[in-house]
């Protein structure tokens, strides 16, 4: 992040801040997984081709991986709460770089007052 002036810098983490708390609260890590199958039923549809379509949602625990079913009514709502769960993440990410450049810049802004007191204490002597 290029370096701002600490008002616009808090002024960026403020509005990041809102919206982190406009996000749905309904969050869910994983992405969903949609996989077709045929159930060897004789005379079902998927013999003729037209598949069932199963969906599931998947993610790591414990560095393996782990799925659940997700039944067909439920699809929307799921595939929404990973959307948010991804904007979560990218809003906190960029939350982070905002206070990442705040700390930067503090050290070059107590250098400025130190300078800027310096000069005046030159001035008034």
């Amino acid at each position: 992040m290029e370096q701002k002036p600490l008002k616009e810098l808090l002024a960026i983490r403020a509005h990041l801040m809102g919206q982190l708390r406009g996000l749905d609260p309904r969050l869910i890590n994983g992405s969903l997984a949609e996989t077709s199958t045929t159930c060897g039923r004789a005379g079902c549809r998927c013999q003729r081709g037209e598949k069932h379509v199963k969906v599931n949602l998947c993610k790591k625990v414990d560095g393996k991986s782990c799925t659940t079913y997700v039944p067909q009514d439920l699809v929307e709502e799921v595939r929404r709460g990973t959307e948010e769960f991804k904007r979560a993440k990218e809003l906190l990410k960029e939350i982070a770089d905002v206070n990442w450049a705040i700390i930067r810049g503090h050290g070059r802004r107590q250098r400025e007052k130190k300078r800027m007191a310096k000069g005046l204490r030159l001035v008034s002597s």
